[in-house]
């Protein structure tokens, strides 16, 4: 790289003069020299991992049915080993693709195992535990951890916004549960319902600005 013996500065381009005092530059020039330093980013190689995780997954599938098959072939319990095997594979991958997002990985992992476990309800016979005990609790949880970790990272409103007004309006669907008569008992979701419309009225009142350009960049309205 050139040199400028006046001003002891270094200069990383082409030019043959100084850019502060004009005088000419000493060295030579290397076109591979780097305007602006590399940053040496570490980042976790997650995929030896995946691995390990998938053969384990397929390794425990694979005993449990030959087991099943062996000693009590009238009943595929093995079929239940098998969905709770997925979904904690799929809850693991989604956990490591978002990690670098909590607010995001929560809202995720929610969403998904509430639909496994609602489906795993109707193959099993539908007996309502999943949309009268999980589905309002699992939302409850996700909305208190989703203000833990706002207040904690102390994130601004555009940072988590979307994912509260997700969260509300997720936390508003076990009514509809209630009205159609599929849950047991509606203790459970009336709290979730009412703390979800708690916090939609506090986002409204007080952040009303806030949520208003987030709705508008995310759906241009």
């Amino acid at each position: 790289m050139r040199y400028c013996e006046k001003c002891h500065v270094t200069v990383r381009t082409g030019q043959k003069k100084c850019p502060l005092c004009q005088s000419e530059l000493s060295g030579t020039w290397d076109p591979e020299d780097q305007l602006f330093p590399e940053l040496n980013i570490k980042k976790t190689n997650f995929k030896p991992f995946m691995e390990w995780l998938t053969f384990s997954c397929i390794l425990v599938i694979v005993v449990c049915c030959t087991i099943n098959w062996i000693v009590n072939p009238e009943y595929f319990w093995a079929g239940f080993v098998m969905a709770g095997v997925a979904m904690a594979w799929v809850a693991t991958s989604v956990g490591i693709a978002k990690r670098r997002n909590l607010l995001k990985n929560a809202m995720w992992e929610t969403f998904l195992v509430s639909i496994a476990l609602v489906i795993w309800d109707v193959a099993t016979g539908w007996e309502g535990w999943s949309v009268t005990y999980f589905l309002p609790i699992g939302i409850l949880v996700t909305t208190i951890f989703l203000i833990v970790i706002s207040m904690v990272q102390k994130l601004d409103s555009p940072e988590y916004m979307i994912y509260w007004l997700m969260n509300g309006v997720f936390g508003l669907i076990p009514m509809i549960f209630v009205f159609l008569k599929l849950v047991n008992t509606r203790i459970p979701s009336v709290i979730c319902v009412g703390c979800s419309a708690l916090l939609l009225a506090g986002l409204f009142s007080f952040q009303r600005k806030a949520v208003l350009n987030e709705l508008h960049k995310k759906f241009h309205i």
